[in-house]
């Protein structure tokens, strides 16, 4: 262990001492009215608009570099993440190392409780920042506080994640006195209590989706240090880091999706007739139902763990029965419902969202111009029932033209950025940003592992009829494949919908991604060291193989969420700094 540290924390110091502080004089390649022909004609590099010397020599630490390291010029920001990505290595490479040792007791909630720790630091990390409204905070902070003071509220999402920041806000000291729709282009916020409480309740979820992920990762029968790494991947996501530290419900969706996912793997490895399964069937139930509740796009992971569930391609005892299966509909429907109970009781009285509903409803409300205080509301069903359908009815016409609309296709690749927030103090040379965006390092590896997933699969089909197929091969391929249709199940509505799609409806499908990466670290190494070892011996070796490369992938997760972490935070840079790392963005 000493190993590792002392030489990651070597090279942090030669590369720390090596930047030198260099003069503007030093690097001036030209002369007073230089053009950019005769710069370039000189050998030099021509950097428009930087404050200095315009025409530099080719070795200069000014030309923007996405290697160039610069730990002498950091701002207190960059530190700080900084030092998080260096404690979440440290950390996370002792789970690793020791997360699976017999000699460590409780190892299994040494990990979690590690992983949990550096989510909660890295989500909750100066969340009062921005300090104004930003994205669709404008609308959903405004839902929220609509609740709050009693006004009708009508969007084509469900109520639960809404409902959630109300309740929850109103018990941390929210206060419902913002306007989100201010005439202000960007409302800024007067008093953190306008704000920050509901931005913690989606930190908060999207801190338990990280150990939340460990755990799946060991349903799914993946190695410890697998599943370290599928946790790592998730606390260095960038596309949820994004969405999780803003008044958003997208953390909320993505917990709920991945609970649903944990609580199937349960069910499915639970005894025919056991309390363990009647347990996990109503977890399961409920999970979905507040999935499926906050929006209607869960509906992916639901028909995929449906799928799954019928097939039984995970029970390895007693399938589960189709009338269990009905009962857990019929729980996941009232859960799905209940929300909506509080969603019309708040709404009481008129507000600006009242022309989304017919004449009928409207005159329920008090204030509205077609209020009639002798109108007998309808059922609740057929209010229900009214709603869902309202809401289907305006999802489907989202149809209009945004700047920064994208598409499935440039998700996987990492592209495609929302920006959310976006500020310039020329002053100052301060320039911050917020942009939704998956992490490219994440996107790349996923697509890699897809890629060698199949000839390994198609090989082992190929070769059954000769061998038999082991257990591990047979878990190996039903989970591979598995996970590939939920990849493609959760991409496939985008690609084939007329609607605007934006970045962050990647968050459910990059999930099963992420797994397959972590399935592939376990398997490859296995299949080819099990070539010469067996017993024991593989085992050892297997262990330190993959720690090895296990913080390998570390150091390139760790590095890309410092170097990049400015784009979830929104703190500011220089013009300079910024141009070395536009070109993640460059979409935009």
């Amino acid at each position: 262990l000493m190993t590792w540290r002392g030489v990651f924390l070597l090279c942090l110091l030669v590369l720390s001492v090596s930047a030198q502080e260099v003069t503007h004089a030093d690097v001036d390649c030209g002369w007073m009215g230089i053009t950019e022909q005769q710069c370039v004609r000189k050998g030099c590099v021509w950097l428009e608009n930087f404050p200095g010397p315009w025409c530099q020599t080719a070795d200069s630490p000014y030309i923007p570099s996405m290697f160039e390291l610069g730990f002498d010029k950091l701002t207190d920001e960059q530190y700080a993440t900084l030092q998080y990505a260096i404690l979440s290595f440290f950390a996370l490479s002792f789970a690793v190392l020791f997360g699976s040792s017999k000699f460590m007791i409780n190892a299994e909630f040494i990990v979690i409780g590690i992983l949990f720790v550096l989510a909660w630091i890295t989500r909750y990390h100066n969340i009062e920042h921005p300090k104004e409204v930003v994205f669709d905070e404008y609308y959903f902070g405004h839902f929220a506080n609509s609740y709050c003071n009693g006004t009708y509220v009508f969007d084509i999402h469900p109520p639960l994640a809404k409902l959630t920041h109300y309740f929850v806000g109103s018990l941390m000291g929210q206060k419902c006195t913002m306007d989100f729709h201010g005439k202000d282009e960007l409302s800024k916020y007067s008093d953190y209590d306008q704000y920050v409480p509901y931005r913690r309740i989606s930190a908060f979820f999207g801190t338990l989706a990280v150990p939340l992920a460990y755990l799946i990762g060991r349903e799914f029968k993946l190695s410890v240090q697998a599943s370290v790494l599928l946790g790592a991947i998730m606390l260095c996501d960038s596309l949820l880091l994004s969405e999780t530290r803003l008044v958003l419900t997208d953390s909320q969706l993505f917990f709920y999706i991945i609970l649903s996912i944990y609580c199937a793997l349960k069910l499915w490895n639970s005894k025919d007739r056991s309390f363990s399964r009647n347990f996990w069937t109503v977890a399961t139930a409920v999970a979905s139902g507040c999935a499926f509740c906050v929006k209607f796009t869960a509906l992916a992971t639901l028909g995929w763990i449906a799928f799954v569930t019928y097939l039984a391609v995970y029970t390895h005892r007693k399938p589960i029965g189709i009338l269990r299966c009905f009962v857990a509909a019929a729980i996941s429907a009232v859960v799905f419902s209940i929300p909506f109970y509080f969603h019309i009781a708040l709404g009481k009285h008129s507000s600006d969202a009242d022309w989304n509903i017919d004449l009928e409803h409207q005159q329920l409300l008090i204030g509205n111009a077609n209020y009639n205080p002798r109108a007998v509301p309808p059922s609740f069903i057929s209010h229900l029932i009214y709603l869902i359908k309202r809401m289907l009815e305006q999802n489907a016409a989202s149809l209009g033209d945004h700047p920064y609309a994208s598409f499935w296709y440039e998700w996987i690749v990492g592209k495609g950025a929302l920006l959310s927030y976006s500020e310039h103090r020329e002053d100052e040379d301060w320039h911050g940003h917020i942009f939704i965006v998956s992490n490219v390092f994440i996107c790349y590896s996923i697509l890699l592992a897809f890629f060698v997933f199949f000839p390994i699969a198609f090989t082992m089909l190929r070769g059954r009829v000769s061998f038999r197929l082991s257990a591990r091969e047979t878990h190996f391929l039903k989970t591979g494949f598995l996970l590939f249709l939920g990849w493609i199940a959760n991409l496939l509505p985008y690609a084939l919908v007329a609607r605007t799609t934006y970045s962050y409806h990647y968050l459910p499908g990059q999930f099963y991604g992420m797994v397959m990466v972590c399935l592939i670290f376990d398997e490859v190494p296995h299949l080819f060291f099990s070539l010469f070892f067996s017993g024991e011996q593989l085992e050892r070796i297997l262990h330190k193989a993959r720690a090895v490369v296990a913080i390998l992938l570390f150091v390139g997760l760790f590095w890309n969420y410092f170097y990049y972490s400015c784009f979830s935070y929104g703190f500011g840079l220089d013009n300079l700094e910024y141009s070395k790392r536009k070109w993640i963005v460059s979409g935009l």
